[in-house]
């Protein structure tokens, strides 16, 4: 099955196409360019995994957007990408090559892990809705307003 990189070029990328050449690999690579939102949303409903081995991120917010859609999930344990994914995911050293090639072919070969990482997947998700972070923060807002004010010594 191909490697299905969707998005822009990315930091590093200058030697890509060259390092999947001396791979044998190039082939068996499909490199999008960027996609419009309906195609992302079709290629986390229809891939086989979501596969995303950052070594950096901030709230890991791709990792998230693939879950929502049911993407089977294999991401990293850096930063805050665990928090996001919970137990709905398998985690792993980004660096970690031969944990990462394991992992892909454990789910080739379990359909069940893979259906049921799907589904933990849309529920985790879930657990992050934009409306109920917003209300939240309106709350802690009022609260904050409603709190007796400190006054600084002149």
């Amino acid at each position: 099955m191909p490697l299905v990189l969707a998005g822009g070029k990315g930091w590093l990328m200058e030697d890509f196409q060259k390092h999947l050449s001396a791979l044998g690999i190039k082939e068996r690579v499909v490199m999008t360019g960027y996609v419009t939102d309906d195609e992302l949303i079709w290629l986390y409903r229809n891939c086989y995994a979501n596969l995303y081995p950052s070594l950096f991120e901030g709230f890991g917010l791709p990792v998230l957007e693939g879950m929502q859609f049911g993407a089977p999930t294999i991401t990293t344990t850096s930063s805050s990408v665990p928090e996001v994914a919970g137990n709905a995911a398998i985690l792993l050293d980004p660096a970690d090559v031969d944990a990462w090639a394991q992992a892909m072919l454990r789910l080739t070969a379990n359909r069940n892990e893979r259906d049921a990482l799907s589904a933990a997947a849309i529920e985790q998700a879930g657990r992050f809705d934009w409306r109920v972070s917003a209300t939240a923060l309106l709350q802690l807002y009022d609260e904050a307003l409603a709190s007796p004010k400190r006054r600084v010594a002149q």
